[in-house]
């Protein structure tokens, strides 16, 4: 074991850590578009009224499903 070569264990850990990586980062992106789109709603909508009725739910969304993902692990 001490040759450098990585065994089958370190093969699986190594495996999860990818794909921990890979999950966090879409949640990350996931959040980070849900921001971005309730901003943009913020700016481009002319009422102040009619942007909250459609920048609420979606903020709402993207904060659910990270809350969810991060329950998940």
């Amino acid at each position: 074991m001490s040759t450098g070569e990585p065994n089958e264990f370190n093969s699986h850990v190594i495996e999860r850590r990818d794909e921990s990586r890979r999950i966090r980062d879409i949640a990350r992106l996931d959040l980070g578009l849900g921001v971005v789109a309730g901003i943009v709603l913020l700016i481009v909508m002319p009422g102040l009224a009619v942007t909250a009725l459609v920048a609420t739910p979606i903020l709402l969304f993207c904060l659910l499903s990270f809350y969810l993902d991060r329950r998940s692990r």
